[in-house]
């Protein structure tokens, strides 16, 4: 198993499509520790499948 995987099952992630990098960083915001994992998709959407605006530029999909 590798590193993304063992994250991903930590996290409780099911899609396949997502990558975590190798960038942990720890963070304090608003007086409390967070670390921070860095993933990305591995695949450009076509639309948000929460609210379905359709993703024509980079802009359009925010998170």
């Amino acid at each position: 198993m590798y590193t993304n995987d063992y994250i991903l099952n930590l996290l409780n992630i099911k899609d396949k499509n997502i990558f975590i990098s190798n960038k942990i960083t720890d963070k304090k915001i608003k007086n409390r520790n967070y670390k921070i994992i860095e993933g990305f998709l591995t695949y450009i959407p076509d639309y948000c499948p929460c609210c379905g605006c359709v993703n024509q530029s980079s802009n359009d999909i925010i998170k």
